[in-house]
């Protein structure tokens, strides 16, 4: 029997208390691109061996990341980048989901310089938190 775990505002609030203290957001937000670069990549062999099943479950993965990315960016900011950030990731957001309902591989090698330059920009960025 399988048992049904509730979510306890209280013990989610803990454990992402206790990720940052070990991660910092930095990193994190490094860490989804590098996710995201990956599941863009298992998307594309799918598409190229055909495996339907496989295609929509990484470019589920990798809608579900960027969709973490935005809403994570506070829209409120007066940081000049928040824009450009929403407007990036809304893109990609498009592209992988016409991508998935169009079968239309080409559509993600649109997104790949998008995500390459994005994971190498906040990686260099964790780094130099890090320090």
């Amino acid at each position: 029997m399988q048992r049904a775990l509730s979510a306890n505002p209280v013990g989610i609030a803990a454990y992402r208390n206790a990720v940052e203290a070990v991660v910092r957001p930095e990193r994190m937000i490094a860490m989804g691109f590098v996710g995201l670069h990956e599941y863009l990549q298992r998307a594309e062999r799918a598409f190229a061996a055909g495996d339907g099943a496989s295609r929509a479950v990484a470019l589920d993965a990798a809608f579900r990341i960027v969709e973490h990315l935005l809403v994570a960016l506070d829209q409120n900011s007066k940081a000049e980048g928040i824009s450009n950030l929403t407007d990036l990731y809304l893109f990609l957001l498009d592209r992988i989901s016409r991508a998935n309902i169009f079968n239309a591989p080409e559509l993600l090698a649109e997104c790949r310089p998008v995500v390459e330059n994005l994971r190498e920009a906040w990686t260099q960025i964790a780094d130099n938190a890090d320090r």
